[in-house]
């Protein structure tokens, strides 16, 4: 099952640019995808963390997240500004809103400070970076030192992570780049849930 907005518009031609209409749509198929509450339930967050969702789409992840973290608070930040919009509308009159906020901006350049994040997710994004090693390097920066780090992939039919095609589909692939760019305990995993296979790479950034 692939994430793109040529799926999401279910049309037959490639839409080269998100705008509101295929975003809208976007939201409408894959918003509520399982994947979403899988990856937040196996971070198991921590009432005090400070979470950052990379590629948060339409938010739902968010708000899963912000239920667990009661002392802490939960950023949403997407590249694509009718998402960012969907997703504060979506989110607005949450039990949770006052702990969330969500920031215009890729993965290559979070908009965030250094250190500022306990735990940072990427739930079928990752395999959107334009520049995935850009992009875990900046993971790395907003992480506090002893921060983690999960990417969580539907499974595809192939049994392939994301997208298949993508330079990062492999685990094995996957978790050498991760430890390439400097986290450690890199794992991945598969748990199987009632709606689809959840493939999951955990990591940490280093204390020292």
């Amino acid at each position: 099952m692939t994430h793109d907005p040529k799926h999401a518009t279910g049309q037959g031609e490639e839409t080269e640019e998100w705008n509101d209409e295929t975003a809208a749509q976007y939201v409408e198929k894959w918003g509520k995808d399982p994947t979403n509450r899988m990856t937040v339930e196996a971070a198991g967050l921590r009432p005090d963390d400070i979470v950052v969702d990379v590629g948060c789409g339409g938010g739902e992840a968010v708000r899963v997240a912000a239920e667990r973290v009661v002392r802490g608070r939960v950023i949403g930040v997407d590249p694509t500004p009718a998402m960012i919009r969907i997703a504060t509308e979506q989110s607005r009159d949450h039990p949770c809103a006052e702990r969330i906020r969500f920031l215009e901006g890729p993965a290559e350049k979070l908009p965030l400070e250094s250190g500022s994040a306990s735990v940072v997710l990427a739930i079928n994004s990752a395999h959107h970076w334009e520049d995935p090693d850009l992009g875990l390097q900046e993971v790395l920066r907003v992480l506090a030192p002893g921060g983690r780090f999960f990417i969580g992939d539907e499974e595809t039919e192939t049994g392939a992570w994301g997208h298949a095609e993508c330079a990062l589909a492999d685990a094995e692939t996957l978790r050498r780049t991760v430890e390439r760019h400097g986290f450690e305990g890199v794992r991945t995993s598969r748990r199987v849930g009632a709606e689809t296979v959840l493939l999951l790479l955990e990591a940490r950034k280093p204390v020292g």
